[in-house]
């Protein structure tokens, strides 16, 4: 058992690193050039242009950037952020927070509905309470994430931003929703 455990975590290891390369190929392939994207429309020459590519590093090869990426991510150094211009460890600061807020919240949402739906159904198995429950259960299930905020009278009540440090509370989660950023725990 404990040699599987670890054929699967040291398997892991190159997944993470595969997924970190795409992800980092992505930001040089996909859509826009970063430095474009910080020097929006006032960028005045190529001069200019090189100069911040020399400075930031992308005149490397890509393989020389993505392991001086790696490394410095190992070492919990993200970078900066081309946008903001912060730290990406200062962003990440400030999101996880909320993110884990509304984990767990939906967590908790999902766990009381789920249980209590399932524990009606056992109830009135193979009764109209069962159905109804099983139908409900494959109908939500079925409508695409993007679609169901937007399906719900949701835009009103549950703004997709706004969110504050005392907007959300696990014990009264339900209260705050004006001002909560609850869409995505709604959503799950």
């Amino acid at each position: 058992m404990l040699r599987i455990a670890l054929r699967r975590i040291l398997a892991f290891i190159p997944l993470l690193i595969g997924v970190a390369f795409v992800t980092y190929l992505l930001s040089f392939y996909g859509p826009g050039d970063p430095l474009r994207i910080i020097m929006g429309e006032n960028w005045s020459s190529e001069e200019v242009y090189q100069n911040l590519r020399k400075q930031y590093g992308l005149d490397r090869p890509l393989l020389v950037q993505f392991g001086d990426y790696l490394w410095h991510a190992v070492h919990g150094d993200f970078g900066r952020s081309y946008i903001q211009r912060v730290s990406v460890g200062e962003l990440v600061g400030k999101a996880l927070p909320v993110s884990a807020q509304l984990a767990l919240v939906a967590t908790v949402i999902v766990a009381v509905v789920g249980i209590g739906l399932g524990v009606v159904a056992a109830l009135w198995h193979y009764r109209w309470p069962d159905a109804l429950i099983g139908l409900f259960g494959v109908v939500t299930h079925s409508i695409p994430a993007f679609v169901r905020p937007g399906s719900r009278c949701t835009k009103s009540l549950l703004p997709p931003s706004a969110y504050s440090k005392t907007s959300i509370s696990i014990c009264r989660p339900l209260t705050s929703v004006k001002t909560a950023s609850m869409m995505p725990s709604i959503s799950m």
